[in-house]
């Protein structure tokens, strides 16, 4: 990115820590987009492992609206 110039960018991730990651190299991130997927049976567990213990931001893929 470095090369390319590019000092800030649009982020499409649920991950803080790539958001962290790319601030902390200089590249600032100025808007967060989520990425929405429905949860179902297959990966619900998984999904709320990924928040509850990795801090995903996950908010929008469960409020009950």
């Amino acid at each position: 990115m470095r090369s390319l110039h590019i000092k800030s960018i649009r982020l499409i991730t649920n991950n803080p820590e790539k958001i962290q990651g790319l601030e902390r190299h200089g590249v600032k991130v100025v808007d967060r987009v989520p990425l929405v997927i429905d949860p179902n049976p297959h990966n619900v567990d998984y999904l709320r492992t990924k928040a509850t213990k990795s801090g995903h931001l996950l908010d929008e893929m469960f409020d009950e609206g």
